[in-house]
C-alpha cells in the first residue's frame, strides 16, 4: 500500500497545482480501476482496463489513466526503470555478455610435446601440442616410429625418424625460431646480419647468403597459412675455402652450422604476427649428416615411406 499512497499524493499534487476542479474524483476513479484490473507482465505499468457497458465512463477513465501514467512516467518518477520501450528500436544493441570474446583455452585436450620422452625413446602415435617455451603454438600428428630430438627447447623443436635398428636417421621435421643469419657462412668472425622480424626479410637473407645456392622462394600453405619455401644447399668446400664451417643462422643465441652436401628446405611463415621457420628434410637420398654422424645404412624403401609420413605430419600442422 505504500506505493499506492505515494501515487495518490503525486497525482493529487499535480492536479491541484494545475487548477483542475475534480481532482479527487478523477484520481479515485483511475486508482479503483487500476486495482481491479488483472496485470499483464510486459512491464509493471502496462495494464489493461476491464470492459464496461457505459462508454462515456469507460472512455473518461481510460483518458484520465493514460494522462496520469504518462505524466508520472515522464516527470515524476524518472528514477524508475520502466522496462523496454513499447516500440522496439530499429537497431538492437547486444548485451555486454553477448559481445565478450571467450578467453583462449589453455588446455586443448592434447598431450604436450614438451612432456614427452626424447630420443632414443619413441613417441606414441598421437597428435601433440607444441607450446611454451617454444614461442609458436601448434599441433602436429606424429605417426609411429618417430622420436623427438631432445631436449625440448625454446629455439627449436625437432621430430626425427628412427631406423629399424633404433638409430636416429638425422633428418625429419623441425620447428625453428631463427633470429639472424650470418653475413658470410664461411667467415670466422661470426658477423650477423640484422634481418628484422618478418618472414620476407628472412627469406631474402637466406637467398642472399654468399656461396650457398638457394632455390625459391616457392609459395606453400601450412595450417591454412601461406608461406614461402626456400631450399638452401651447402656446397662442398675445403677447410681452407670455408674456415668458418658454413655458419648459417642463430636460434636464441645458438649457432647453426651446415654440413657440406646437406640441403635445408625451409618454409617461412608468419604465425599470429611472429615468424616461424619449418625445416622439411624431404630429399629422396640419404643425408651427409645421416651417414657420417650415425652411420645409418640407407634403405631406399624405408626412406620413401618415411617421406610419405613426413608430408603427412606437415599437412597435419594446425596453429592455435
Amino acid at each position: 500500500m505504500t506505493r499506492r499512497r505515494e501515487l495518490e499524493g503525486v497525482v493529487r499534487s499535480w492536479l491541484h497545482e494545475d487548477g483542475h476542479e475534480d481532482a479527487d474524483r478523477v484520481l479515485f476513479s483511475v486508482l479503483n480501476s487500476l486495482d481491479t484490473t488483472p496485470q499483464r507482465h510486459a512491464g509493471w505499468l502496462a495494464r489493461r482496463l476491464p470492459i464496461m457497458n457505459n462508454k462515456t465512463v469507460r472512455y473518461g477513465i481510460a483518458a484520465a489513466a493514460v494522462l496520469v501514467i504518462a505524466l508520472l512516467g515522464m516527470n515524476m518518477l524518472p528514477e524508475v526503470n520502466l522496462g523496454p520501450p513499447l516500440t522496439p528500436s530499429p537497431t538492437a544493441v547486444p548485451s555486454a555478455a553477448g559481445t565478450q570474446t571467450p578467453a583462449p583455452t589453455a588446455d586443448l585436450g592434447l598431450p604436450l610435446l614438451a612432456e614427452q620422452p626424447t630420443y632414443p625413446e619413441l613417441l606414441a602415435a598421437n597428435t601433440y601440442l607444441i607450446d611454451a617455451p617454444f614461442p609458436v603454438r601448434a599441433s602436429v600428428t606424429v605417426p609411429e616410429g618417430w622420436s623427438m630430438e631432445g631436449p625440448y627447447r625454446r629455439e627449436a623443436v625437432g621430430l626425427g625418424v628412427l631406423t629399424e635398428s633404433g638409430m636416429w636417421a638425422g633428418w625429419g621435421l623441425a620447428f625453428k625460431d631463427i633470429d639472424d643469419v650470418f653475413v658470410d657462412p664461411c667467415a670466422t668472425d661470426q658477423r650477423l646480419r640484422d634481418i628484422g622480424s618478418s618472414a620476407d626479410e628472412l627469406v631474402a637473407a637466406l637467398i642472399d647468403l654468399p656461396g650457398h645456392p638457394a632455390e625459391g622462394p616457392v609459395p606453400v600453405t601450412v595450417g591454412g597459412l601461406v608461406g614461402q619455401r626456400v631450399d638452401l644447399s651447402i656446397p662442398e668446400m675445403s677447410a681452407a675455402d670455408c674456415p668458418g664451417g658454413h655458419l648459417l643462422w642463430t636460434m636464441d643465441g645458438l649457432t647453426m652450422h651446415g654440413r657440406p652436401g646437406d640441403v635445408h628446405n625451409l618454409i617461412i611463415l608468419e604465425v599470429q604476427g611472429r615468424r616461424l621457420a619449418i625445416e622439411l628434410d624431404d630429399y629422396a637420398h640419404s643425408s651427409i649428416f645421416e651417414m657420417e654422424s650415425y652411420a645409418t645404412p640407407f634403405d631406399p624403401e624405408a626412406h620413401a615411406q618415411d617421406l610419405v609420413e613426413l608430408h603427412q605430419m606437415l599437412e597435419s600442422v594446425q596453429f592455435h
